[in-house]
């Protein structure tokens, strides 16, 4: 991976974390689906507006970013 590249998906880490953080400090986040869908919305355009992005990166790392999420958040 090169360095340009590199720092896309750290910038675009970043990004998702804070809408995760920002998402998950609503009360119920996990069973508001709307909220979760426009969580799982955000992360699949922030992948797809990279020059790397792809649909099956877009699955894999939505599911993993939602099970970090509960794994951290949910109570």
């Amino acid at each position: 991976m090169d360095g340009e590249t590199r720092q896309w998906v750290l910038d675009t880490t970043r990004e998702l974390v804070a809408a995760l953080w920002e998402g998950t400090r609503i009360v119920g986040f996990f069973d508001k689906w709307d909220e979760v869908r426009r969580i799982k919305l955000k992360i699949k355009r922030a992948i797809l507006e990279q020059p790397f992005g792809s649909r099956a990166l877009v699955d894999a790392v939505t599911e993993r970013f939602m099970d970090l999420a509960k794994a951290k958040w949910s109570r």
